[in-house]
């Protein structure tokens, strides 16, 4: 599998406080947005009337710390999760990327 290698910064969101990231549910899965712009998180928040941090992962380093390790509120482990790049309305027709987290390390 070929994966394209993502621009940065990226962008994610975190909860009011910061003490955790923002999941989706799709299903039965927890989806972990990554946004590849600025514009697309903005957008997203305001879209969803989410009221939310938008959080910037500018380097690599940042991008797996947070994803091997996502903030959060308890001592217990993160759930398992799938990471959504740049999740849009399905309707409005744009096709949105889903990664499994070793794989989306592995476009950073």
């Amino acid at each position: 599998m070929t994966v394209t290698k993502v621009p940065l910064p990226i962008f994610t969101l975190l909860l009011k406080d910061s003490s955790g990231p923002v999941f989706l549910r799709h299903a039965n899965d927890l989806w972990l947005p990554i946004f590849t712009s600025l514009e697309y998180a903005t957008n997203f928040v305001t879209s969803a009337s989410l009221d939310c941090v938008i959080h910037t992962l500018a380097s690599g380093d940042d991008i797996k710390r947070f994803i091997v390790n996502p903030p959060s509120r308890s001592n217990k482990p993160t759930p398992a999760f799938l990471i959504v790049v740049d999740p849009v309305d399905p309707n409005a027709g744009t096709e949105f990327t889903v990664f499994r987290p070793e794989q989306f390390l592995g476009a950073t």
